[in-house]
């Protein structure tokens, strides 16, 4: 085993862990699009919106903490940049949290 390949994994480890977070919120907002109005047409600014009510929910409130889970929660959030549903979007979510699980 070379030097390199103990802090490559170590860091693996790490980003598995940071990430967590993220990627349990974001099965919670597929969760809820599945479950609430599927067939409704998600729009943009239900994307904004339900970025940061998850994140103020998985935060216990508003916080510094929820402010920063927002923001990673939009950058791994596709856009709405055409139609469609709910529920499809939350297939897009799921696909994306289980396969880089």
């Amino acid at each position: 085993m070379e030097p390199t390949q103990l802090p490559q994994q170590d860091e693996a480890l790490r980003q598995t862990r940071i990430d967590a977070p993220i990627r349990d919120s974001l099965r919670y907002i597929a969760t809820r699009l599945a479950d609430r109005r599927p067939a409704a047409l998600m729009t943009e600014g239900a994307r904004l919106a339900i970025a940061l009510s998850a994140a103020e929910y998985t935060c216990g409130g508003p916080s510094d903490a929820a402010d920063t889970l927002e923001r990673e929660l939009l950058q791994r959030m596709p856009h709405v940049d055409r139609p469609v549903t709910r529920g499809e979007y939350a297939l897009l979510l799921n696909k994306k949290t289980w396969s880089a699980a």
